[in-house]
């Protein structure tokens, strides 16, 4: 995927930042991934290097990233160990074309309470919370018991 600022206005900088991944993924597919359209996904995939996005649409998902990243060491600084923050579980399913690992990154699991951080706009507010955003938490449920975990007594949306 190629990040661009066709009004020129993005500093250079602030692109590069946009375009850096830090997380290596090793799964075949993320929870995040499953939500959405099987054909944007393989699209995407198969189009990666072709397609370009402006950088002013990503600026939401970065903000994103910055309050999760903030969220996370001020848990990890207030929380004891037993507190499961930012850490990636993953579980095999079986499909029609053998294994899949699946992977997912709960934001927060800590005394029974699965916690998912979202920026949002306005309109979420005056529509409601997004039903993917319960999906998502929903779907993290066996992953956690596949990792031992109990499962979760409150799915929690910020």
């Amino acid at each position: 995927m190629k990040i661009v600022s066709s009004d020129g206005k993005v500093d250079p900088l602030v692109l590069e930042a946009l375009a850096w991944q830090p997380k290596v993924r090793s799964a075949d597919y993320s929870i995040t991934e499953l939500l959405d359209a099987p054909r944007k996904r393989h699209l995407e995939k198969r189009h990666n290097a072709e397609i370009e996005v402006e950088a002013m649409g990503l600026m939401q998902s970065f903000i994103g990233t910055a309050l999760h990243a903030r969220m996370e060491a001020f848990l990890r600084q207030r929380l004891e160990d037993s507190a499961l923050i930012e850490k990636e579980l993953s579980m095999t399913v079986l499909s029609g074309g053998g294994p899949k690992k699946i992977s997912g990154r709960p934001d927060l699991y800590y005394e029974g309470v699965l916690r998912d951080w979202k920026t949002a706009s306005v309109w979420s507010t005056i529509f409601g919370q997004r039903k993917a955003d319960l999906q998502q938490l929903n779907l993290y449920c066996p992953l956690l018991k596949a990792n031992g975990f109990p499962r979760p007594v409150k799915l929690t949306p910020n």
